[in-house]
């Protein structure tokens, strides 16, 4: 089957009738979505499961067609910097170490904040601040000589920050683009992809995924090999758009994050669970209004002028995205974002 679509870009598919999380036939929930990041050709419709919740492409490209699907200018962004991690300077970034140092243990952050009142401030904080300055170390606490290994990891900006804290670390990154950018900051990385790697078992405590689990063709399959790879006890971090949440309802077709024809499978918190308990990982779930910002603005563009860009930055928007985040402590599953912690018990 092909996408409808110049003879020049056609893109080969197959048919995914089934949940990749729950394998139960999905409902036709969205037609006519297209590609606005990077412009590939083609028409595309998402099924949505009756039981969990979840997103996927169906019919999706073929496997065979992975390289077509990620042109130049999608690989340009993730060679981007990574502004969450950034070493910023003044009293806000000094009390996101604090809060850092007293949730989760890196103390040597001290000698990284300019502001001793700052870095105080976020120590008395933590409380009120540890889960916000916690994406920047993915929720995990310290652990001197730890490995680590980032799935997807772009150009080596996170895992290069954590290294600095104490990690041990390695990257996984499929595009050779990025992984050699990567590669130049003296990182161990893996140019392939998680099902062709051999790596010795129990070899990490920690295996992070920050949006790369809607990529993957087959992600029970690819859960299972990383959690042979973590150690007894080792944590499993993913993070993913949330197809339950609000910005999906309001925007449908037109919200950002489908992302087709990349984002094979959107996973809800439910489906989270449900892959990954009968490996043998406690999982816990909840979800997150960390990037409802940019996602509605990218969104609003996509819906208003049919690409992103168009909509510039006013003070009734972040008032709006502001006031949103209050919709957590009313539907918590309203977040845009998906957060899995799962540990390995046996």
């Amino acid at each position: 089957m092909i996408i409808d679509a110049p003879m020049s870009a056609q893109i080969a598919t197959e048919d995914a009738p089934r949940c990749p999380g729950c394998d139960v036939a999905g409902d036709n929930a969205l037609r006519d979505c297209v590609d606005h990041v990077t412009g590939l050709p083609g028409r595309w419709s998402f099924s949505q499961c009756p039981s969990c919740g979840s997103l996927w492409l169906d019919p999706r490209p073929r496997e065979s067609a992975l390289e077509s699907l990620y042109p130049e200018n999608y690989k340009l962004t993730r060679a981007e910097p990574n502004a969450d991690v950034d070493l910023a300077r003044g009293f806000f970034a000094s009390a996101k170490f604090g809060a850092l140092a007293a949730a989760y243990g890196y103390h040597s952050l001290a000698t990284s904040a300019d502001s001793e009142s700052g870095f105080a401030f976020g120590r008395t904080a933590a409380p009120l601040l540890s889960r916000k300055a916690g994406y920047a170390v993915r929720y995990l606490p310290h652990q001197s000589g730890g490995r680590l290994l980032d799935v997807g990891c772009g150009n080596g900006a996170f895992i290069a920050w954590m290294q600095q804290l104490g990690w041990e670390v390695e990257g996984i990154e499929l595009d050779p683009i990025t992984a050699e950018l990567a590669q130049k900051r003296g990182l161990t990385i893996h140019c392939d992809n998680v099902e062709a790697l051999q790596l010795p078992p129990d070899r990490f405590d920690a295996i992070t995924l920050t949006h790369v689990t809607e990529h993957f063709f087959h992600p029970r399959n690819v859960f299972r090999i990383l959690h042979r790879w973590l150690k007894p006890g080792g944590a499993l971090v993913s993070f993913s758009p949330n197809p339950r949440g609000a910005l999906r309802r309001i925007f449908r077709h037109h919200w950002y994050e489908l992302d087709p024809p990349r984002h094979i499978f959107l996973p809800s918190a439910t489906a989270y669970r449900r892959l990954l308990e009968p490996l043998g990982f406690e999982v816990k779930t909840r979800t997150s209004m960390r990037p409802f910002h940019w996602m509605f603005k990218e969104s609003a563009s996509i819906a208003t002028a049919g690409r992103t860009g168009a909509m510039r930055e006013n003070i009734f928007l972040k008032l709006f995205t502001a006031s949103a985040a209050m919709l957590l402590s009313i539907l918590p599953d309203s977040g845009e974002e998906v957060i899995c912690h799962a540990r390995k018990q046996r």
